[in-house]
């Protein structure tokens, strides 16, 4: 099946800058961005739109829906809810994509490759909607290769941040996983973006978080070389713009509506918590030395 859906993907592991870089796109004209949007297992299909049906009886207010399910009925499919919501998508996006894959003879949306096309659907309705050109929300696994090979018109920018920081954002946000295992992720984030860009290199682009906070118009010209789009100066101050993730009760709206600051750079080293170096030195050397994150 030949995909045409023009998308613009961020991939990077989480705690990366991910949902900041997804608010600055969303703040370019041309471009309708969302943050985390592909879903967990949706096991039923038509569970999920007669309990979507059931929250709009209580709300026609799309922006309680997901919570209501969340609180209520289901955490996953409310979660679920939750994220078209925060990527712009309307009530009628929703359940017009759930009857579009149940008329396909879809019942249920568990493989990545489903989950991955259930996310580009709804994204496609807010980009079409909005007349704008791209479609974009966060890719956040390490599964690049056969999105870019399925989606010939899809790019991606990715994003790499030093591993102590993101080790130190994981512990302190606490995700429930030690240093060691947040260190081999952040390796197979690595390994997927040099594969990506050795064979899609006209795709591709791997940005360091540091430069992006330290020089984001720099940075920003370099990505949009890389598109066939031109870059627009509102994106520097994407927190003035109508951001579908900033007006949508994000977690971590508080820090991204201060637009893009350096205060995170370093933290890891700031803290001086020497099993995080430990850990992270054991784990990640060649690779931070690769990356100038070691000398």
């Amino acid at each position: 099946m030949a995909h045409r859906e023009n998308l613009v993907l961020v991939g990077g592991m989480s705690r990366s800058g991910t949902t900041l870089l997804s608010c600055v796109l969303d703040a370019h004209p041309s471009i309708a961005a969302g943050a985390e949007l592909i879903p967990t297992d949706i096991p039923d299909l038509t569970q999920l739109r007669d309990v979507v049906e059931k929250a709009l009886e209580e709300s026609a207010d799309f922006s309680e829906t997901g919570r209501y399910i969340r609180r209520n009925i289901d955490k996953a499919m409310g979660s679920n809810v939750v994220r078209c919501y925060r990527a712009g998508a309307t009530a009628s996006d929703l359940l017009e994509t759930i009857d579009q894959f149940l008329d396909s003879g879809l019942r249920s949306v568990t493989s990545f490759e489903d989950r991955f096309s259930f996310a580009v659907a709804i994204i496609e309705r807010r980009r079409q909607r909005e007349g704008k050109r791209f479609g974009s929300f966060k890719l956040n696994t390490p599964t690049l290769l056969p999105v870019l090979e399925t989606y010939p018109a899809a790019f991606v920018v990715c994003l790499v941040r030093h591993p102590a920081d993101v080790v130190h954002s994981h512990i302190k946000n606490n995700f429930g996983k030690p240093a060691a295992q947040i260190c081999k992720a952040w390796l197979r984030y690595l390994r997927s973006f040099e594969s990506a860009c050795d064979q899609f290199g006209d795709r591709v682009a791997v940005i360091k978080y540091e430069d992006f906070v330290a020089e984001p118009e720099e940075v920003l010209a370099s990505i949009f070389d890389l598109l066939p789009i031109d870059m627009d100066a509102r994106m520097l101050n994407y927190q003035e713009a109508d951001s579908r993730i900033l007006n949508s009760r994000h977690p971590n709206t508080d820090t991204l509506r201060r637009g893009i600051v350096t205060d995170a750079v370093g933290v890891s080293t700031r803290q001086n918590d020497t099993t995080i170096s430990t850990a992270v030195t054991r784990n990640c050397r060649a690779q931070m030395r690769a990356w100038g994150y070691m000398s």
